[in-house]
């Protein structure tokens, strides 16, 4: 299994019973998804070659948000040899992008020309600064993954889902895992 990012697009209504009760959470009440299959970690380093110092952090807020609802889980207290399928979705803590922050990054990643994200991929770069998986590839074959096409769809969807809430006003969640 690898590594994924998944963001979820919530309206306010629902985002309010979740804020309430972060267990109500439910994937078939999100308006739309987008899951980053092995890509974000790359996704993050490139967009952050693609801004200037200041949005960086910025840039790390698309998959880690630092506001959440909900508790955080204890790994102390926590049995790995006997892990439920689905640790992802244990609820316990939801971490999310509001409105206004929605709108934010919608415009940091519009102020990106694709040309320019697309002229920060280096395969070489990405493997020896150790970003997840470390078998990124020059070549861009269709689908094939760990290469520049794969990063470009990416950046692709990012721009659209960011789009589209900002337009409805919609919180983002997201789960890395």
């Amino acid at each position: 299994m690898g590594q994924c990012a998944a963001l979820y697009r919530v309206k306010k209504p629902v985002f309010k019973q979740i804020e309430g009760d972060p267990s109500y959470f439910k994937i078939d009440m999100t308006e739309e998804n987008e899951i980053f299959d092995q890509n974000f970690e790359g996704l993050l380093f490139v967009l952050a070659k693609s801004v200037i110092d200041e949005f960086k952090e910025r840039v790390i807020q698309i998959f880690y948000p630092s506001d959440y609802v909900g508790e955080g889980v204890d790994y102390e207290s926590r049995n790995f040899d006997n892990l439920e399928d689905d640790l992802i979705f244990e609820n316990k803590l939801i971490r999310y992008l509001a409105p206004k922050f929605v709108e934010e990054l919608k415009e940091l990643l519009n102020s990106i020309e694709k040309v320019d994200f697309m002229a920060n991929y280096d395969s070489k770069e990405l493997n020896e600064n150790g970003i997840y998986p470390g078998i990124w590839k020059d070549d861009e074959v269709p689908d094939q993954a760990f290469n520049k096409r794969h990063l470009e769809e990416g950046f692709d969807s990012l721009q659209n889902l960011f789009n589209r809430a900002s337009v409805e006003g919609d919180y983002i969640l997201a789960f890395v895992g």
